[in-house]
């Protein structure tokens, strides 16, 4: 009971904060730095969300957004910040929304190497570090150099091609399995992820 009056009165305090809050009647500006050399083939809408509550040192990373259902937001759906991915939102109420984190050990998608177009997978299962992540299965002969920049490739599921993840901050080669694994500093700080945006794809 002490655990939910205080889950209730921290509530109670964001609804505070968030009705303080007033609307800009301004257009949106759209943060373009998120976006690499390749585009979507699709419009998106960027829809300006707040964060509520996100978890610190969890191997399983989740965070909570203040806009759901009612926003047109679904499952799916792709989270960014002005510097690139932030994660993917994976459950949705009439009002709020979590969204898992690359930071989260269940969350993996296909990322290209930017000058190179050789793809991965990301993953966060085996890390300890925050705002790095492992992109796996990338080709022994693969010629990657540290500093080469990660983006989402096109052929992901869960997010449009192009959209800026990272830069290669370490190349560890696993000949046994001809590949070499890549660690990836990403943009996007997890403890100051800032301006928050929903990207949504326009009607056809």
């Amino acid at each position: 009971m002490r655990l939910y009056r205080e889950l209730e009165r921290q509530n109670a305090h964001l609804l505070e904060a968030l009705a303080a809050q007033t609307e800009s009647p301004a257009p949106l500006i759209v943060p373009l730095q998120v976006w690499g050399y390749l585009f979507p083939h699709k419009t998106y809408e960027f829809i300006p969300v707040h964060s509520l509550y996100q978890t610190l040192h969890a191997r399983r990373n989740y965070l909570l957004i203040d806009a759901g259902g009612k926003a047109g937001l679904y499952p799916g759906l792709c989270v960014i910040n002005p510097s690139g991915i932030v994660g993917f939102i994976a459950e949705t109420t009439a009002t709020y929304s979590k969204v898992l984190p690359l930071f989260n050990e269940n969350v993996q998608m296909a990322v290209q190497i930017a000058h190179s177009g050789y793809l991965g997978l990301t993953s966060w299962k085996d890390r300890r570090t925050f705002n790095e992540i492992e992109v796996l299965y990338i080709p022994l002969y693969a010629a990657v150099e540290v500093g080469d920049e990660v983006w989402s490739a096109p052929q992901s599921t869960l997010a449009p091609g192009g959209l800026r993840i990272g830069r290669i901050a370490r190349i560890i080669p696993e000949p046994t399995y001809s590949f070499q694994r890549l660690i990836v500093r990403t943009y996007i700080d997890w403890f100051r992820l800032g301006p928050l945006y929903v990207l949504r794809p326009r009607p056809a």
